[in-house]
């Protein structure tokens, strides 16, 4: 089974739950722009929709998009619980969420990324993404998981998401239960399973469990830039998080 990624992009949440589910996988970067993977492979001929993430069975059978990704990760083992089983109320939930995010933050913060974004634009994107979180707020105010009492994939993509508010300077001041929601996926180590190592761990209080730092002045408190993690046992080349990105345009959606 091979993740197929762009270092801060959303393929995290399904490196997230091949972590949590302990799966056995291989990881390759993928040059967007180029079109070409770290292995000189034609992305396109992989993935005609020309994104991550990408991932691709152990019988050649080929997965896009990360909500349906997550979906069937956690359905092939049911035993970590990640998501509820099908037919019920709980996985309806957990959907829903998923739906939310997509649709919700993760599109609601892509234009944040473009650097050349005009102010009053930019105020406007910020205003709207901000009523979304106070959804999200209120949801969270009595519990610690989207669904249910556990974590779920909805959470994985949760996390992922919430986790570029330094990169494009969002002040998450105004939400404090997203910043005590996020805080534990933080602590977390997600690494391949069977691998050996030791992660980098910032022991500064506030700042992420793998090693995401803060960009100066933002309010976030585990944002932005990616650093060392990991290298797959298998594959060996590095996870997600195994590149330094301090440009915010260097990060694709």
């Amino acid at each position: 089974m091979k993740l197929y990624y762009d270092p801060g992009s959303c393929a995290l949440s399904p490196h997230i739950v091949l972590c949590e589910a302990e799966y056995r996988f291989e990881i390759e970067t993928v040059d967007l722009e180029a079109g070409r993977t770290e292995t000189g492979a034609d992305f396109l001929a992989i993935n005609p929709k020309g994104y991550v993430p990408v991932l691709v069975l152990d019988d050649g059978t080929v997965l896009t998009e990360g909500g349906v990704i997550v979906q069937y990760l956690a359905d092939q083992v049911p035993e970590a619980g990640l998501i509820p089983p099908a037919g019920t109320i709980e996985r309806i939930r957990v959907l829903e969420w998923l739906s939310f995010v997509s649709s919700e933050l993760h599109r609601g913060y892509t234009p944040l990324f473009d650097t050349s974004l005009p102010a009053d634009y930019r105020a406007k994107v910020l205003k709207r993404l901000g009523r979304r979180f106070d959804v999200v707020e209120r949801h969270l105010a009595d519990r610690s998981h989207l669904v249910g009492d556990r974590f779920t994939v909805a959470d994985a993509y949760c996390f992922t998401i919430l986790n570029w508010a330094g990169t494009v300077g969002v002040d998450m001041a105004p939400w404090p239960g997203l910043v005590a929601y996020h805080a534990p996926g933080c602590a977390r180590r997600w690494r391949p399973k069977g691998w050996s190592g030791r992660a980098e761990r910032l022991a500064s209080p506030g700042r992420c469990g793998w090693a995401v730092r803060n960009h100066a002045g933002a309010s976030w408190p585990a944002a932005a830039m990616l650093t060392v993690w990991p290298r797959c046992p298998r594959s060996g080349r590095r996870s997600l998080l195994g590149s330094a990105v301090a440009d915010p345009t260097a990060f694709r959606l």
